[in-house]
């Protein structure tokens, strides 16, 4: 019982170092990182409009994703992230709503035909 309790503080005080990292990198070079994240969205759309809409459904999937996951991480920080209850929801809720988004998108533009 006591080895549990230690390997659940230990996860949480790596999953904080990670997340002061990730933020601390974030705040630094915010500029560099939504520039690259436009040039790569940029490059995705020129590909799905040449009729290759893969890429542009996987970036816009990681996009939706894990841009839901900083949002959760800034609002109730990084604890969040070590909680089997939060695992579930992501499993349950998170994977297939993004999912579910991007084909909504995907559809909508007429780049993907079912």
């Amino acid at each position: 019982m006591v080895a549990d309790s230690a390997l659940v503080e230990a996860t949480k005080t790596v999953y904080q170092i990670y997340w002061d990292t990730l933020i601390s990198f974030l705040s630094k070079h915010w500029i560099a990182v939504t520039l690259l994240a436009v040039i790569i969205l940029i490059i995705a759309l020129v590909k799905a409009i040449l009729g290759r809409w893969g890429m542009l459904g996987s970036i816009l999937y990681h996009y939706f994703y894990f841009g839901i996951l900083l949002i959760v991480g800034l609002i109730w920080g990084s604890n969040i992230f070590v909680s089997d209850f939060f695992h579930l929801a992501c499993t349950i809720l998170l994977y297939p709503a993004c999912y579910f988004l991007v084909g909504v998108i995907l559809n909508k533009t007429g780049l993907r035909t079912r």
